[in-house]
Order: C-alpha cells, then structure tokens, then sequence
C-alpha cells in the first residue's frame, strides 16, 4: 500500500518547523524509521509531512568539562565517529 497524499515542507530553521506543525495537521519525518511504515500502511494519514532534516541548529555535538550536549537531530553515525565524545563518553 501506498501513504494518502501530503504536503511536504522541509523547513530550516526551528521556529519554522514549530509553526508548520502547529499550523496543520502535520507530522515531524526526522529518520523516517518509524514514520515511513505507518504511511505506508495508512496507520497516519497527516495533511502535511514536516521534514525536521534540514534544521541544522539541532546537529551538534558539545563537549564540555562537565557536560556533553547532543543535538536532537544528530546523527548516530556521527556520534560513532567522533574522536572527542569517545573520549569523554567511552561508554556511550
């Protein structure tokens, strides 16, 4: 099966994102893992598919004395790869 036809947005600022979610009967797409399925089976069926993708203020990675702060859009593959977090996380 094949998902219901969406509008598809892919902001690139945050506050952007927020308003198109708030705004429409819209879903976030940030890996798809999940989601992608559900439309597939017509589980969801949202007016409009917000791609959280480009928003690249949520891809980060800081390393601090104390702390380690990790964007919510970033990905795992760049945790995996990063020589500072090993580091300072090596159990992570």
């Amino acid at each position: 099966m094949k998902p219901v036809a969406f509008a598809h947005a892919a902001p690139r600022e945050v506050p952007a994102a927020l308003q198109l979610l708030s705004e429409v009967d819209a879903v976030a797409l940030a890996g798809g893992q999940s989601l992608v399925p559900q439309l597939n089976l017509r589980k969801v069926r949202p007016r409009a598919v917000v791609d959280l993708n480009r928003l690249t203020e949520l891809d980060h990675l800081d390393i601090g004395d104390s702390a380690v702060r990790i964007g919510a859009m970033t990905r795992m593959r760049a945790l995996e790869r990063d020589p500072g977090l090993r580091r300072a996380l090596p159990v992570l």
